[in-house]
C-alpha cells in the first residue's frame, strides 16, 4: 500500500550554488515507482545543466561473495544480478509487488531449499521460504554464502540481506530497489539528456570512479551512521537523509 511519514520513503535533495549546499529539500513520496518518476525527472534535469551528481540510496547494492557465480556461473558480477532481479521483480503503481515469490525463485535455483533468503509472513512460507534463519551459512564465505558482506561486518549494525522482513531487515529493500534501480540506469529520459549512470558498489573512500564518462554516481548509503540529534524534523527517516546530505558536505569535498 502507498505509504508516507514514518518508515516510507524520503528523500533529501540538494544541488551546490557558488560553492554552498543550501538545505536539503525533502520530498516524502507514497510508492517506489512515484520515487523513481520523481529521481528520473530531478537526475535529467541536473545532466542537461552539466551538473555532476552524487545519489545515494539506503539499501544494499549488492550480496555476499558467490552469489552471482551461483546465479549465472564462473565470471558472473553484480551486473548480472541486478539484471536478474530487474526481469523478476514486479511493482504495481500500489506499492504491491512478488519480493517474496522471487526469493522463493530464488532459493529453489541456488539451493533447493530455503536458503540464502529468510524471513516472510507465514502465508508466503513453505518450503523453499521460512519464516526464520535458516542454518548452512558459511562463516567465511569460502565454502558457500556467507551471511554478511564484508562492508556490514566492519559497519557493525546491517541487518543480514538474505532478511526479508521483522526490525531492521534490509532484504526487502534491497531486492526492490536494485530492480528499479537497473530501471533507472536505461532510463529514456537519462539517455537523452547524455547521462551515464555509473554505479559505487564496493565500500572504499569516496572518490570519483577512473572513468570519466559518466554523470551520476549512484552509491549504497548507511543513514544509521549519521548524527541526527540536530536535525528538526518529527519523522526519523527524513532527519537521517537529511543528516546523509548535511554531515558530509560540511566536512569532506570528493577527491578529483
Amino acid at each position: 500500500m502507498p505509504a508516507s511519514g514514518a518508515d516510507s520513503i524520503w528523500i533529501a535533495a540538494s544541488e551546490r550554488i557558488d560553492g554552498v549546499l543550501p538545505p536539503p529539500r525533502l520530498v516524502n513520496t507514497p510508492t517506489r515507482r512515484e520515487a523513481m518518476a520523481f529521481l528520473a525527472d530531478q537526475l535529467a534535469d541536473l545532466v542537461a545543466r552539466d551538473r555532476t551528481v552524487l545519489a545515494g540510496f539506503d539499501f544494499a547494492f549488492g550480496y555476499p561473495g558467490g552469489f552471482a557465480r551461483m546465479l549465472h556461473g564462473a565470471g558472473a558480477d553484480w551486473r548480472a544480478v541486478w539484471s536478474e532481479l530487474a526481469l523478476r521483480i514486479r511493482d504495481g503503481d500500489d506499492n504491491s509487488n512478488n519480493r517474496f515469490a522471487v526469493a522463493t525463485a530464488l532459493n529453489e535455483q541456488i539451493s533447493g531449499k530455503a536458503f540464502p533468503f529468510w524471513g516472510c509472513p507465514p502465508q508466503a512460507a513453505g518450503p523453499l521460504l521460512s519464516t526464520r534463519k535458516p542454518a548452512g551459512f558459511a562463516n567465511d564465505g569460502r565454502d558457500g554464502l556467507a551471511e554478511l558482506r564484508l562492508c556490514d561486518r566492519a559497519a557493525g549494525g546491517p541487518h543480514p540481506v538474505w532478511k526479508l522482513a521483522y526490525p531492521g531487515c534490509v532484504g526487502s529493500q534491497t531486492l526492490m530497489g536494485i530492480a528499479h534501480l537497473h530501471a533507472l540506469r536505461q532510463h529514456p529520459w537519462l539517455n537523452n539528456a547524455g547521462a551515464r549512470l555509473a554505479v559505487r558498489n564496493r565500500p572504499a573512500p569516496l572518490q570519483r570512479p577512473a572513468s570519466q564518462d559518466w554523470r551520476v554516481l549512484l552509491a549504497e548509503i548507511y543513514p544509521s551512521i549519521f548524527d541526527h540529534a540536530a536535525v528538526a524534523h518529527p519523522v526519523k527517516d527524513a532527519r537521517q537523509v537529511q543528516a546523509v546530505v548535511e554531515q558530509p558536505a560540511a566536512s569532506t569535498t570528493m577527491a578529483g
